[in-house]
């Protein structure tokens, strides 16, 4: 369980003694009676937790870049922007400017497809019968946005 989810479950349950007052039992958790100014505490804490895993900002990405696979001796071309490592079960989410049906289940084909684009920051693989549908999915981004976690998704960011 998260710290988002820890935060969550507390402030509903505090949140439910300030509306409540005390008095229930659920499972092994005995909430005595609460008087008026505890339900006002308990309620404002349990707001302010709920509020705190909703929306608290997504943590900050740390990417360090995959090895070159390039053989020693040769040099990459001037103008071919190099890919970084995948993010496997990440959804980089947001700044789409093209999403497009792929033909096979192949993240491989999103990347080569970012790689080729000008425009193109980063991008996000979405895995066939998923959150997208019956067809694999590939969406470009014109930035690098925040990192959300996403089993359906592959997402990678183009090195500069």
């Amino acid at each position: 369980m998260t710290i988002t989810n820890l935060e969550f479950v507390f402030g509903a349950i505090l949140l439910a003694i300030g509306v409540i007052g005390g008095g229930f039992e659920v499972r092994e958790l005995k909430v005595p009676r609460v008087s008026a100014a505890g339900r006002l505490v308990a309620g404002m804490v349990g707001l302010a937790f709920i509020a705190f895993a909703v929306f608290r900002p997504p943590p900050e990405l740390n990417i360090r870049s995959a090895p070159s696979t390039q053989p020693s001796g040769t040099a990459e071309p001037l103008n071919k922007p190099r890919m970084g490592q995948k993010l496997w079960g990440k959804d980089l989410f947001g700044a789409d400017y093209s999403c497009f049906d792929l033909p096979e289940d192949n993240p491989q084909a999103c990347q080569d497809a970012c790689q080729g684009d000008p425009n193109c920051a980063s991008w996000t693989y979405i895995r066939p019968n998923t959150i997208r549908g019956p067809r694999p999915v590939c969406c470009l981004k014109s930035t690098v946005p925040s990192v959300v976690d996403n089993a359906a998704c592959v997402s990678g960011i183009k090195e500069r």
